[in-house]
């Protein structure tokens, strides 16, 4: 195994994905990527003009996310020698789609998002097309 991607949403506060992505890095010695994807929101206010536009907001927003993904990684990976951390706008899945297109990765880990009645993963819209989109493997944990 030569590199995993691992999807870092800004709401995963358990990082089961990346204690389990670090894990298999440290064991395998493969490169990771940690990947946090932005979504812009219908509901975000409106930014008044006299105060900061649109684009200064979004390098606002990623800037600060990177800062609290690589928190994530000193935490968490501090001993990974091939550790990167990148933060873009996007839907989820296509940016995850996208990167294992362009880029080779043996292994792509994402945070489950929520348990059936039965306790079993429910894999949502992001893991569905992610799946159906790449020939590699992906797990998902909770």
């Amino acid at each position: 195994m030569k590199r995993i991607l691992t999807l870092v949403p800004e709401e995963d506060h358990s990082e089961h994905a990346v204690t389990l992505a670090t894990e298999i890095c440290r064991r395998t010695g493969a490169g990771l990527v940690l990947l946090r994807v932005l979504e812009e929101r219908v509901d975000w206010p409106v930014v008044q003009p006299h105060r900061i536009s649109g684009p200064s907001l979004k390098k606002l927003l990623v800037d600060h996310e990177t800062s609290a993904l690589e928190q994530v990684a000193e935490r968490l990976a501090p001993d990974l020698d091939d550790l990167e951390v990148e933060v873009v706008w996007g839907v989820p899945w296509e940016v995850v789609v996208a990167r294992v297109e362009a880029e080779e990765f043996d292994l792509v880990i994402k945070p489950a998002w929520g348990l059936t009645c039965e306790r079993r993963v429910f894999f949502g819209l992001t893991a569905a097309a992610s799946r159906r989109s790449c020939s590699i493997s992906m797990a998902a944990c909770g």
